[in-house]
């Protein structure tokens, strides 16, 4: 039972990144300029495709700033996700169930080097 529930965390995490490393340089042309501006405030700088990505924006004379709230709150989703898959990894463990660590209060997060804050309180997190 307990291999069955690791088996199945380790796919959902590494799935992720099987599916997205498959992306070519050539498709990247292919994305819009809101998909290219998603990948590059939300994936961290050792992607492989962050320089690529840089470049084609910048060919565009692409500003992603105006994506930026939009990229908050993934990162924020993926953030959350991350604490799920943790208490489940902890709760498979020890076969007790422990509180959820929601991480009250402000965090901060360099996105694409401009400072971003976000507070959560209860259940809610605004960023800013």
């Amino acid at each position: 039972m307990k291999s069955k529930f690791l088996i199945k965390c380790l796919f959902i995490l590494i799935l992720p990144l099987v599916t997205t490393s498959c992306t070519t340089t050539e498709e990247l042309y292919t994305r819009s300029n809101q998909q290219l501006c998603m990948h590059h405030l939300t994936k961290p700088s050792y992607n492989i495709h962050h320089n690529t990505v840089a470049d084609i924006l910048s060919m565009r004379n692409e500003d992603c700033a105006k994506y930026i709230g939009q990229a908050q709150l993934v990162i924020e989703r993926e953030r959350l996700k991350m604490e799920q898959l943790e208490y489940l990894r902890k709760v498979g463990e020890s076969g007790k169930l422990r509180p959820l660590n929601t991480q009250q209060g402000t965090h901060t997060y360099i996105i694409d080097g401009k400072m971003v804050t976000c507070t959560t309180t209860g259940t809610v997190t605004n960023c800013f």
